[in-house]
This record gives structure tokens, sequence and C-alpha cells, in this order.
């Protein structure tokens, strides 16, 4: 019974601190108007599958250090920290195909002229908001999961090329308030995967 205690205790440990961590940025972090991919970003759009991912982690070790609990404890600790552990797969798997599309890019936002520029330092390339034909913005349908903060948005540019933010570097919605609305498309699909 005292390796329950001390696996409740570190859970909730593990929680606050967290929580802690996540206002203490959201306090902190202030306005602005150039967006580069930041931990803070980083950290607010991981935090509950972080979250998930820590209290999976003890149970999944407990069922593997204490080989005298009854089967169905065992069982019990397995499927919570597996189940636990699985549903935050998804959102590291777009974190990190999202990390990789915004890696080399830049935001700068004019709000007095609703304006803004997208750079793209990987291939040299400068976008402003006049050079925008149409704008496709993928969401996700449900706002249930962890992964529901995971959006992007393409834009198709006036030379036929595409470029693709996401909301790993900034919240859209910033972005999309400066364009004319029939010029976006949205679509809606379970898991954004670009």
């Amino acid at each position: 019974m005292p390796i329950y205690i001390k696996l409740i205790k570190t859970l909730a440990f593990v929680a606050v601190v967290l929580y802690v961590l996540r206002f203490l940025i959201t306090l902190l972090s202030k306005e602005r108007s150039v967006y580069v991919p930041d931990p803070s970003r980083h950290f607010f759009m991981l935090f509950w599958a972080l979250l998930c991912l820590m209290i999976a982690g003890p149970l999944v070790v407990t069922y593997i250090a204490a080989p005298r609990m009854s089967p169905l404890e065992a069982a019990l600790l397995l499927t919570v920290g597996v189940i636990l552990a699985a549903f935050s797969l998804p959102v590291f798997a777009l974190h990190i195909q999202y990390f990789f599309n915004d890696f080399q890019k830049l935001v700068e936002l004019d709000k007095k002229n609703e304006s803004f520029k997208i750079y793209d330092v990987r291939n040299k390339l400068f976008y402003r908001k006049e050079d925008i034909v149409r704008a496709t913005r993928v969401k996700c349908g449900s706002k249930k999961f962890f992964w529901s903060n995971y959006e992007y948005i393409t834009f198709e540019i006036r030379n036929g090329s595409l470029i693709t933010l996401t909301s790993l570097l900034m919240p859209l919605d910033k972005l999309t308030k400066f364009i004319n609305s029939n010029r976006i498309q949205v679509e809606h699909k379970s898991i954004c995967f670009i």
C-alpha cells in the first residue's frame, strides 16, 4: 500500500509543477509583433501530452519495479499507463512535424497597417500579405483531444508557390484576422498532419 501513496504524491507533485510552470509562462509572456519558434510556445503546445506522459511513466515503472502485485493491480497499472502514453503519441508526432516545417520561419505582424510579412530563412524567401492569392486553414474537427490546438494554414502565393505556417509558430487567429475572409478556405481533419 505505501507504494501507491508514494505514486499518488509523485503524480500530484508533477501535475502541480507543470500547472505552475504553464501559469508563469502565460503570465510572463507579452504581446509581440515578431513570431519565431520559442520554448514557451513549445511548452504551451505540449503541456497536456507532457502531463499524460509524466503520469503514465511512474505507472509503468511501478508495474515493472513491483513484482509482488496482484494480477488485477498489475493489469490496471499497465493498462492505464499505456492508454495515457498512447494519448500523447499523436501530439509528439504532430509537434515534430510542425517543428521541422516552421524551423526557420519568421512572421512579422504590422498591426498599425493591418499587414504581415513571412520570412522563410531556409529558402531565403520573403512574402507579404499582398502576395497571397488564397489561404487554406486546416483545423482539428474536435476540441476534445490533446492535439486539437495543432492546426496549420497554407498560403498560395502569386508566383504559384505554397508556404505553410503552423500553430507551433504562433496562434493562427492573429494572422488570419488580417486576411479577407473570402480568401480563406477552412478544412477540418481529425488529426492535422501536414
